[in-house]
């Protein structure tokens, strides 16, 4: 027989007080829930539900979440077969890096803070295959839908980025559970740059596009706003898979 917890009133009213300042908005509207699920609360201030995937290839765990109708991962991709000096690039070869990392060793640019934190960056070849079975890096359309569906590029960029780890003013209120970090990049002069205040993050390429040279990407920076841009295949940045 199943035993009936007892919560007292007091207790109960607190904890959905708790919740409420932590549920996640959609379309302007507060998600209800019933006292019913109270079992089902996760509490976190990044929006996590406490879904997660592992990754076969490394065994390397994500928390994933699923925004409207698409599933991401709340976490950038830290998959890193491979590991290249900054100094190094191609246009059309994968390359991976770790930021303020210039060696080759795997296992010692994992051991960096950085890698923790922030995961891996990727060159656009790099972007397009680096995501797990059942998962890729979100192409122009299924980014474009997330962001309408957190409100536009003028204020969806709040709602993704975390609560800590952006500069005062700058910080998000996450209620996306996106939980997007100042990643920053290997910019395209080859150098690391703007950790701590910016992000990147690829959009898949895909061969019929014109240009071989050039691929898309969005960025957050020290506003709400979140900006679409153009930078040469070479280039540094994070991937965010969306699942298939």
């Amino acid at each position: 027989m199943k035993k009936l917890l007892i919560i007292p009133a007091f207790f109960l009213c607190c904890a959905v007080c708790s919740q409420e300042m932590k549920v996640h908005k959609t379309n302007g509207t507060v998600e209800s829930f019933l006292l019913a699920d109270i079992e089902k609360i996760t509490f976190s201030v990044n929006g996590d539900d406490g879904e997660t995937f592992t990754d076969p290839r490394d065994g390397h765990v994500y928390k994933i979440k699923t925004i409207g109708s698409q599933t991401w991962m709340t976490e950038n991709l830290a998959y890193l077969p491979n590991v290249y000096p900054s100094t190094e690039d191609s246009y059309s070869l994968p390359y991976y890096y770790v930021y303020g990392y210039e060696g080759r060793s795997v296992s010692d640019a994992k051991a960096r803070d950085n890698y923790r934190d922030y995961g891996v960056l990727y060159n656009s070849p790099a972007a397009n295959e680096a995501c797990p079975t059942g998962w890729h890096c979100g192409d122009d359309d299924e980014w474009k839908q997330l962001i309408a569906y957190l409100g536009g590029e003028e204020t969806a960029g709040l709602k993704m980025k975390s609560i800590t780890g952006w500069p005062s003013g700058a910080e998000g209120d996450n209620s996306s559970g996106f939980t997007a970090l100042p990643s920053a990049g290997r910019l395209e002069d080859g150098n690391f740059r703007w950790l701590g205040t910016m992000t990147y993050f690829w959009v898949l390429w895909k061969s019929s596009e014109n240009s071989t040279s050039w691929a898309r990407y969005w960025t957050l920076g020290n506003t709400a706003e979140v900006v679409w841009r153009e930078a040469t295949r070479h280039a540094g940045f994070a991937v965010r898979c969306i699942k298939d």
